[in-house]
């Protein structure tokens, strides 16, 4: 495990155990919490997946700088820093091994800038589950004979934290609107 220190900032100095999932803002909720006025209530998550830690701006308000650009999301490294609000964090941990190619999955490595969701397997009329990826549109209709036969369904919305939906939008979404 690694850990996520605060380099500048009204923070300096903390550090904090980098884990699975976190949020970094401004509120006493969040996993780390900023005593900065420039960072969102909820600014960023920082969370890990397949062995690789990436960070995501919450829709905040002054984004997160990340080797001199502003991110919408983007996977770390070891010794990355990046600015949240005023504050500057550097996140440091030691990367998973590389998989043995003896030992390695029918699974390929996740492509530059882009997460993964395990694809949905559908129930059929028979017992069990289908091993079939969902096929749509031109691909049914070629009998999945084109370049890119596969479809992934991305689950990235049932993903979403709820907890860190603000509450007017929850509402908005139970009243139908």
């Amino acid at each position: 495990m690694g850990k996520i220190i605060i380099t500048s900032g009204p923070d300096t100095g903390k550090e904090y155990p980098l884990t699975d999932s976190q949020v970094l803002g401004r509120l006493n909720r969040c996993t780390i919490t900023l005593r900065d006025t420039r960072a969102s209530r909820e600014h960023a998550r920082i969370f890990k997946n397949q062995g690789t830690y990436f960070i995501v701006d919450l829709e905040s308000k002054n984004g997160i700088v990340l080797h001199g650009k502003t991110i919408r999301k983007a996977q770390l490294t070891p010794g990355d820093e990046m600015q949240v609000g005023e504050t500057w964090l550097k996140v440091d941990f030691d990367p998973d091994p590389l998989p043995d190619p003896q030992r390695s999955s029918a699974t390929p490595p996740p492509s530059a800038g882009r997460l993964l969701t395990p694809d949905i397997k559908v129930r059929t009329d028979g017992p069990g589950i289908s091993a079939e990826p969902i096929r749509t549109g031109a691909h049914a209709r070629s009998g999945g004979r084109t370049q890119d036969h596969m479809t992934r369904t991305s689950l990235s919305w049932l993903r979403t934290d709820l907890s860190q939906v603000s509450r007017l939008y929850q509402v908005m979404l139970y009243i139908g609107l």
